[in-house]
């Protein structure tokens, strides 16, 4: 008999943006609000007390702004973020390949990207229809898995779903 073992994803929405700054949609910063909501994020993702192992992000800058936020409220190393290119404007196929190449040796890895492609990805993998993944939302999966090549639709749970007006 196989020995299986958990793996979980988390997938991350960027924090809300800046839509008044005249810049290229990759500068485009964050504004008061993603700002705010990822101290509430923070805290809610640091309770949970995950053993975060890796944390991919976009190279767009709402998106690194979040990742490297997130990565201090859990404790992370920012410099072990590992910006992955294709995340942004990446397509359903690009993302699910990059996770299915994960290292088999991580059980806990954090993505951070964008819509519509990471409300697609939570549905797909957890059989959930949560129809949105708001800004700095969170799906959190977990699969009965040895390796992260074997991640299919429907074969996760989704263990949790939070975004921050859930929490004021």
């Amino acid at each position: 008999m196989e020995n299986k073992t958990t793996k979980t994803l988390l997938l991350v929405r960027h924090a809300k943006s800046d839509w008044t700054t005249k810049c290229p949609d990759f500068d485009r910063p964050l504004n008061h609000r993603g700002e705010s909501d990822l101290i509430v994020m923070g805290n809610q993702l640091s309770q949970l007390d995950l053993k975060i192992e890796l944390i991919l992000t976009s190279p767009a800058k709402r998106t690194l702004l979040t990742a490297e936020s997130i990565a201090k409220s859990i404790g992370y190393p920012t410099k072990n973020i590992l910006k992955e290119p294709s995340i942004y404007e990446g397509s359903f196929y690009n993302l699910n390949t990059i996770i299915e190449q994960l290292n088999n040796d991580l059980s806990t890895v954090l993505i951070v990207g964008h819509n519509p492609t990471f409300t697609t990805l939570v549905e797909y993998y957890s059989g959930s229809a949560i129809g949105n993944l708001p800004t700095l939302g969170v799906g959190i999966i977990t699969f009965d898995i040895t390796e992260w090549g074997a991640i299919s639709s429907n074969a996760g749970t989704l263990n949790q779903f939070i975004y921050p007006k859930q929490f004021g």
